[in-house]
């Protein structure tokens, strides 16, 4: 059963990397250094972001895992647990934005980024975190399982 834990990681943080990575890149022209730095510069930061996405992804399974006491609880596929998942996130993101962008200067928004009233959070940033870990939630649940039906769950992955 540990190996099939470790395979739905494995399936969780692949597949946050894909999602999140077209979502970095579709909300590029709402960050101020699209307009100033080469497509490679822009690239890379996204692929940089995409990898922090992951990170903060996993560190909220780890989160709801401490909560639950369970380390496949994803596999239940509970709402009430994906929420809080999400919850997770979403407040990790809402802290980073607010020092990254307002306090440490570290990347800013365009003047086409809507901010939510507030908070002062960019838009797409908070809805990403709406969004996409319930997504990315389901599709690594039903990965894992499929995997697992087929024999892949058990020291394969």
């Amino acid at each position: 059963m540990a190996s099939s834990r470790g395979a739905l990681q494995a399936w969780l943080a692949t597949t946050g990397f894909l999602i999140n990575l077209c979502w970095e890149m579709l909300q590029s022209p709402l960050y101020e250094d699209v307009a100033r730095k080469p497509y490679g510069e822009i690239l890379i930061s996204r692929l940089h972001c995409t990898v922090g996405d992951v990170v903060i992804l996993l560190g909220a399974y780890w989160g709801m895992a401490l909560a639950t006491g369970d380390r496949a609880w994803l596999l239940q596929g509970r709402i009430r647990d994906i929420a809080a998942f999400s919850a997770l996130g979403l407040g990790y993101t809402v802290v980073s934005e607010w020092v990254n962008v307002d306090l440490r200067s570290a990347w800013g928004y365009a003047d086409t980024m809507p901010r939510v009233p507030w908070i002062g959070t960019g838009l797409a940033p908070l809805l990403q975190w709406v969004v996409l870990p319930p997504v990315i939630a389901v599709v690594s649940r039903r990965l894992a399982l499929g995997a697992r039906r087929h024999g892949l769950g058990e020291g394969s992955l």
